[in-house]
């Protein structure tokens, strides 16, 4: 199967981004190896996404911002570059997303998406199905649950990751603003939420995870900040030795935070054929890493993210990190 390896710098019009594409400079051979090497990786890890997806989906019944979103994230990347997904199964991983977001919560009355912003926001920033009648719905939960100062409370058990509460707290607040500001179109309402969100972004400490170094690039992409090329810079320049990056900035490599800094560095914006030559020798590292660290059933281990559990490998952890590899590694092909 032909495919191409490559960082997008083409044509956005969504993003307002006009400039041509280019690669550096490789021989034939060297693509060909990376096409290969990736596609092998992906294709490894495909059954494990869907069979522990369906695995939580039945045993745990629970819609969490770890698990379900970043399923159907992965596998219809993957469905949309030909690898071989169950179109079936895809689609029901979707609607049991869909509905459960909509379930009503016997405690607050409100839908599940309520206690899960950052579940919801991954839906509609990658873009995922959801019945366009109830977006509306949906996109009122952040007006109605955005502080004062343009921040969202972290949900679920993200307040107990090993980093920083109020890192937390901004990365979910970045991860909502992404969304937000995706979907606001000519919504006034929705659109100064956004903008809040953005302006208490910009007043925030810098972080000390990858995701938030990741969010950083994202959020002055889709703001057409002149940032972004220093942005990348800086994500590039926590790149470990082996070619991956910790979920703490300095820690082990692993293939959460690996994942995010591809899908970070790969995402469409304008480029210098130098931020191309350079963001495509990080890409290739990790994407080596990636292939070499890969576990016999297609997933990667990874250490929890939790304060309790950061010393060992969890099965969530675990899990996130492989959904994020494979999206990664895609985000590096040509649509």
């Amino acid at each position: 199967m032909a495919r191409k390896f490559f960082l997008f710098a083409a044509t956005i019009g969504c993003l307002g981004v006009g400039v041509p594409f280019a690669l550096a400079q490789e021989s034939d051979a060297t693509n060909l190896t990376e096409q290969s090497d990736s596609h092998v990786t992906i294709e490894k890890a495909l059954p494990y996404i869907a069979e522990q997806g369906r695995w939580w989906m039945t045993e745990k019944k629970c819609m969490s911002c770890h698990r379900v979103s970043l399923t159907a994230w992965a596998l219809r990347d993957a469905a949309q570059h030909n690898f071989d997904v169950d179109k079936t199964d895809l689609q029901d991983i979707q609607n049991w997303s869909e509905s459960n977001l909509f379930e009503i919560n016997n405690d607050n009355g409100k839908p599940t998406a309520a206690g899960n912003l950052e579940g919801l926001s991954h839906v509609l920033w990658s873009g995922l199905e959801i019945e366009q009648t109830k977006v509306a719905d949906l996109l009122q939960l952040y007006v109605e649950s955005q502080s004062k100062e343009g921040l969202w409370a972290a949900g679920g058990q993200l307040p107990q990751q090993k980093r920083l509460a109020a890192e937390t707290q901004m990365v979910s607040t970045m991860w909502n603003s992404l969304a937000l500001k995706k979907m606001a179109g000519q919504n006034d309402v929705l659109g100064n939420a956004a903008e809040r969100a953005v302006n208490a972004i910009e007043k925030s400490e810098t972080g000390k995870s990858t995701e938030w170094f990741v969010l950083r690039l994202l959020l002055d992409i889709q703001n057409h900040s002149d940032n972004s090329p220093r942005d990348a810079e800086k994500l590039r320049g926590l790149q470990n030795s082996d070619g991956g990056w910790g979920w703490l900035v300095g820690e082990q490599s692993d293939a959460l935070a690996t994942g995010m800094a591809i899908y970070g560095l790969s995402f469409p914006r304008g480029r210098s054929d130098g931020e191309i030559a350079n963001e495509k020798k990080s890409i290739d590292l990790a994407s080596k890493f990636l292939s070499s660290t890969q576990q016999p059933d297609g997933s990667w281990k990874v250490n929890g993210t939790k304060s309790k559990a950061q010393n060992s490998t969890t099965e969530t952890a675990s899990y996130w990190g492989t959904c994020w590899a494979v999206i990664g590694l895609l985000s590096t092909y040509e649509n």
